[in-house]
C-alpha cells in the first residue's frame, strides 16, 4: 500500500493518513507498527523512506535508496499476484535473503520455486534428479538449498558447499525432487550481497579488476548499461573509451564478452584477454574446415 502509494499516486500519504488507510484495510496503525514497516521496507527492497519537513507526507529517500529498487519491486509483485509467494514466505524474509529476481518469470519449472524456497526457510535438504544438458543420463543429489537466482530467463538453485564448490542447479535441468525431513547443516550463507561482484550465478572465484577498450559506437550503451554496478569509464583515447569494473571471472563473464565481438577488447586481466583469444580462435577454426 504505501510503496505504490509512492511510486503511481499522485497523492501522498501523510503518517494520519497512512494509519487511517491501513486501519481501514485492517492491518495494525500504530506508530510503533508503521516505524517496523518502514525499515522492512528499508531492508527488503532498499527503498528507504521519510516524512517530507514542509509538507510531512512520506517520501522516498533518493539518496539512501538502492538505484535498482524500481526493478526488484516491480518483479517482486509479479510473482506475488501470480501466488508464487505467500504471505508465510513474506514474514520469514524469503525475498531479501534466498531469491534474486531477473527480468522474466516464464520459465519452465517455476511452479516448484515455491516448494524449493520452502525448503530453504525450514533448512530442509532435497533430493534431485537432475540432468545437465552435457549429459546423457541423470544423476542423483541430496544437497542443502541455501539461494534462488534468475539469470537470462533462467532459475538456479545454489547450495551448500559439495567438494569445496557451490553445486548450481538450473531449475528447468531438475526431473525429479523430493524435499527431506531431514535438516541440512548450513556453513555459508548465500545471500544477494554475494552476487554484488558477479556477473551471472558462478561466484567462486575471486574478484578481479577487469579493464576493457570499447569502441566510441558502443560506448554509449555501456554508459548507459553498465557491464557492472562497479563500473567505471577510466578515460578517453583515440579510438575509444577505457572502462574497469570488478567482478569475478567466470563462464557468464566471457560469454558477455564475447557477445559484443570487435567492439570490446580485453586489456586487463592477462589471463582473461587469453580466455578470450581461445575461444575465438576456437569459434574461427570451426569456418576454416
Amino acid at each position: 500500500i504505501l510503496i505504490d502509494n509512492l511510486l503511481y499516486d499522485h497523492k501522498k500519504f501523510s503518517r494520519e493518513s497512512l494509519a487511517d488507510k491501513l486501519e481501514s484495510e485492517e492491518f495494525p496503525s500504530s506508530p510503533s507498527t508503521i516505524s517496523r514497516l518502514l525499515k522492512y521496507i528499508d531492508f527488503q527492497f532498499g527503498i528507504t523512506i521519510k516524512v517530507d519537513r514542509s509538507s510531512f507526507l512520506y517520501m522516498v529517500d533518493e539518496k539512501e535508496t538502492f538505484s535498482y529498487f524500481l526493478d526488484t519491486y516491480r518483479q517482486y509483485k509479479n510473482l506475488y499476484f501470480r501466488g508464487l509467494l505467500n504471505k508465510a514466505s513474506i514474514e520469514n524474509k524469503v525475498f531479501n535473503e534466498y531469491i534474486s529476481f531477473g527480468f522474466s518469470t516464464e520459465n519452465e519449472n517455476i511452479k516448484i520455486v515455491p516448494k524449493l524456497l520452502g525448503a530453504i526457510v525450514k533448512n530442509r535438504k532435497i533430493k534431485l534428479t537432475y540432468l545437465p544438458f552435457y549429459e546423457t543420463n541423470p544423476s542423483d543429489f541430496v544437497v542443502t538449498p541455501l539461494f534462488i537466482k534468475e539469470y537470462l530467463n533462467r532459475w538456479y538453485l545454489i547450495t551448500e558447499k559439495l567438494e569445496d564448490r557451490h553445486p548450481i542447479f538450473a531449475i528447468d535441468r531438475i526431473q525429479n525432487y523430493e524435499i527431506l525431513k531431514n535438516k541440512g547443516k548450513r556453513t555459508h550463507e548465500i545471500n544477494r550481497n554475494t552476487f554484488k561482484n558477479t556477473v551471472g550465478v558462478n561466484f567462486s572465484e575471486p574478484v578481479t579488476k577487469v579493464k576493457l577498450k570499447v569502441s566510441k559506437q558502443q560506448y554509449p550503451y555501456f554508459k548507459t548499461l553498465p557491464f557492472h554496478i562497479s563500473q567505471k569509464t577510466e578515460e578517453e583515447v583515440s579510438d575509444g573509451f577505457i572502462i574497469s569494473f570488478e567482478v569475478t571471472l567466470n563462464f557468464e563473464l566471457n560469454q558477455w564478452i564475447l557477445f559484443f565481438g570487435d567492439s570490446i577488447k580485453v586489456l586487463e586481466p592477462k589471463t582473461l584477454q587469453t580466455q578470450i583469444i581461445d575461444n575465438m580462435k576456437n569459434n574461427l577454426k570451426q569456418y576454416e574446415k
